[in-house]
């Protein structure tokens, strides 16, 4: 099961389409500094706090446009020459040939149906890597102006999650009397 949720989060990775570099190796005008530091990650059961090391990661996402021209560049990650054992059939199924995406992608959209090692290829091209799970997850849990927050009014997915550590999920019922404060 934990093995299914990483890959899965991996390859998201390039779907949501972010890199990251350590400090030192590869960064670029459109990467931003993130201080690292400890945070209890949401997956898992023990919820013992993690230490994730200051990165930087990319700002905008990995579009279309640029994929493209990594497809171009790199035949070996073309929809017909990619290998079955480092892509699904999903691979680039929103593209109608191998350098072309589909007229109904737009070119500056996020880059979506490709494969975790398609994306660390990718990445390892532009001289980055892809996020850790512990790293994809501190900077998500962040907004604008909160490093973690995850302490701002309960969300409905704020609530199931922590139900999830309770090894059950609630009803609807449960769920929205919770979050409307009704007992």
């Amino acid at each position: 099961m934990i093995i299914t949720k990483t890959i899965i989060l991996l390859s998201l990775s390039l779907a949501i389409s972010v890199m990251v570099a350590t400090i030192g190796y590869a960064q670029t005008p459109t990467m931003v500094f993130i201080k690292g530091g400890i945070y209890a990650p949401i997956y898992g059961n023990d919820s013992i706090p993690v230490k994730v090391n200051d990165f930087y990661i990319d700002i905008m996402p990995v579009t279309n446009n640029l994929y493209q021209k990594f497809v171009k560049d790199n035949v070996k990650w073309r929809k017909s020459k990619v290998k079955k054992i480092f892509a699904d059939g999903n691979y680039m199924g929103n593209w109608k040939n191998d350098t072309t995406p589909d007229v109904s992608q737009n070119m500056n959209s996020p880059v979506t149906n490709v494969s975790w090692f398609a994306a660390n290829e990718y990445c390892r091209c532009q001289g980055k890597r892809l996020p850790t799970v512990d790293e994809w997850e501190y900077v998500a849990m962040a907004n604008k102006n909160l490093p973690d927050a995850r302490k701002l009014k309960p969300t409905m997915n704020i609530y199931l999650v922590g139900m999830k550590h309770q090894n059950r999920m609630p009803t609807l019922l449960e769920a929205r009397s919770k979050l409307l404060g009704c007992v």
